[in-house]
């Protein structure tokens, strides 16, 4: 009986060995198995901490790119602010063009045929004044070839007593022209600003024209101190200060300008004809 009972014990401390061998590998395989998760844990604490990171970066990133879209879209209402005042002030400017141009039509429908007849009258009386300075010349010389001839003396006071009358009417004329040229640049036509030359300009140009010594393109008379030189500023040809004695408003200056008697009727006749704008 003893000897089975120390082999069941023998038996039973062989089975115990077993099983504790058994169980250190069980603890070693667990123990890898935690190193295993140990590691994974790690790994995955790295990879939070990387992904915290990106999304931080994100989220700053976020906030830059919406200061940027509010600033721009604070740019965008004041440029849409700056439109809408320059697209009224180019309305206001339409609109004060447009009533310039009626205004201009309308003093040039008012003044035109009277400007056109009072020119006339001008040309007409520049003439006969030539025409009288010619024959007062003539006779003049032959009343210097001839004193005795006391009627001829005495036509000669009455053709200039007639001269100085015709003097005082085309000055008048003049007077009257000028005055409704005043009255042309009073009117909101002139409210279109354009500018002119200076009169120091003006003055040196005179000066250089007088100077030069050339012929009248109209009457083809030499330029001489009675006769001064001036240039057309709408055919841009030369002459002398009886055939270009008239000053109007072109399409390139609002300001009168000088202009040549054939000019002068044809531009009187095109504003006389202008049709409403």
């Amino acid at each position: 009986d003893v000897e089975k009972e120390l082999e069941v014990q023998i038996g039973m401390k062989q089975e115990m060995e077993l099983a504790m061998q058994m169980l250190e590998k069980d603890i070693c395989d667990k123990q890898d198995v935690l190193v295993t998760f140990r590691q994974q844990l790690d790994d995955v604490q790295s990879l939070n901490h990387e992904l915290s990171q990106k999304v931080q970066g994100s989220d700053n990133v976020i906030r830059q790119k919406n200061e940027i879209i509010a600033r721009l879209e604070e740019k965008a209402s004041q440029m849409n602010c700056t439109i809408k005042q320059l697209e009224q002030r180019l309305r206001q400017t339409q609109s004060s063009c447009q009533s310039a141009e009626e205004a201009n039509y309308l003093f040039k429908q008012e003044f035109g045929e009277k400007i056109l007849r009072l020119q006339n009258e001008v040309d007409l009386l520049t003439k006969q004044r030539s025409q009288l300075e010619m024959g007062l010349k003539d006779k003049k010389l032959s009343l210097h070839s001839d004193p005795h001839r006391i009627n001829g003396s005495e036509q000669v006071k009455a053709d200039q007593q007639q001269m100085a009358d015709m003097k005082k009417e085309l000055e008048q004329l003049r007077e009257e022209n000028l005055r409704l040229r005043q009255a042309g640049e009073e009117s909101p036509s002139n409210g279109i600003h354009q500018s002119s030359r200076s009169s120091a300009e003006a003055e040196k140009e005179r000066s250089t024209l007088e100077r030069q010594n050339v012929i009248c393109k109209l009457c083809e008379e030499e330029v001489s101190v009675t006769r001064l030189k001036r240039r057309c500023h709408n055919c841009q040809a030369i002459f002398c200060s009886q055939c270009a004695i008239n000053e109007l408003p072109l399409p390139s200056s609002i300001q009168p300008v000088c202009v040549c008697n054939p000019c002068h009727r044809v531009l009187l006749q095109q504003y006389s004809t202008t049709p409403p704008p």
